[in-house]
């Protein structure tokens, strides 16, 4: 979110703010359809972020981005397999410096920031009857694995236990090995 300054700002004194429930019903309500799959993955991410960007707006005002780093912004959800040194390279800066900037002017690192967009992108194409592959290739993933791996870290489950089976085409050759279920013994 452009406002994710506001929200790091917001806790500089503390390294974690916790919403009380009754402060964001429409929000937890919000993941809930998600992960029941009442919500698809454009349906939740267009709701989300109306509800953070209101959130946001709650945290006052904080200076204007660098324009570098808003044209960051723009090529990384255009295309963010973009690597470093063709983004810093775009806005006429060394890697290091577009770096530096880019986590001082957001709040978070250019890295965090293209991987979020990325798992954002997958959300929206999970569900669709994709293979995890393809959603992971399409999203701007190396490939399943890496996907798997990423998505677990930030849902704190593998996609495929996140959607209904029916809901994924699932290429167990391409998962890693932590998320292949192991085959049933017969008799």
């Amino acid at each position: 979110h452009p406002r994710y300054r506001a929200f790091v700002m917001a806790t500089a004194q503390a390294p974690v703010i916790a919403l009380a429930p009754q402060c964001l019903p429409d929000l937890r309500k919000l993941g809930g359809d998600f992960l029941s799959g009442t919500l698809d993955g454009d349906d939740y991410d267009r709701e989300l972020r109306r509800q953070v960007h209101r959130l946001a707006q709650t945290l006052g005002p904080q200076p204007p981005l660098d324009p570098r780093v808003i044209d960051v912004m723009r090529a990384v959800h255009a295309q963010p397999s973009l690597k470093l040194t063709d983004l810093a390279r775009s806005v006429h800066l060394s890697p290091g410096h577009l770096c530096r900037l880019f986590s001082t002017g957001l709040g978070i690192t250019l890295r965090e920031y293209a991987i979020s967009v990325k798992t954002r992108n997958a959300a929206r194409l999970l569900g669709e009857g994709r293979s995890l592959t393809e959603v992971a290739l399409l999203a701007g993933f190396a490939d399943s694995a890496h996907f798997a791996k990423v998505w677990a870290r930030c849902y704190g489950r593998p996609p495929q236990r996140t959607f209904r089976p029916t809901d994924l085409q699932i290429d167990p050759d391409a998962l890693p090995p932590w998320a292949r279920t192991a085959p049933e013994r017969p008799g």
